[in-house]
């Protein structure tokens, strides 16, 4: 009778033990979680940070300017233009 109350106790203390386990395992892996989302979000507040200040310094108009200094003027390629450098392929796929 003693030996089984032994096993008994034994055992609920090695179940008790593995829940307890069990448990801080799965806070850990929360917290972990809670880290990552962290900084996936201080990357994200970063990335549209720099978004910003990219579209500061690139405004259209200055772009534009900026390229014309130093590409000369620009003009759209214009699709009937295009058999004189597309590809055969491409310029039957158009039907040209």
């Amino acid at each position: 009778m003693l030996a089984k109350l032994l096993v008994l106790i034994l055992s609920l203390a090695a179940l008790s033990a593995s829940v307890l386990a069990v448990r801080q395992e799965r806070l850990q892996a929360v917290g972990e979680m809670a880290d990552t989302l962290r900084r996936s979000e201080r990357a994200d507040r970063e990335l549209w940070r720099l978004r910003v200040e990219i579209a500061k310094r690139l405004a259209p108009d200055e772009l534009s300017a900026r390229l014309a200094r130093e590409l000369g003027d620009l003009k759209p390629i214009m699709l009937d233009d295009c058999e004189r450098w597309c590809p055969p392929e491409l310029v039957e796929v158009r039907g040209g």
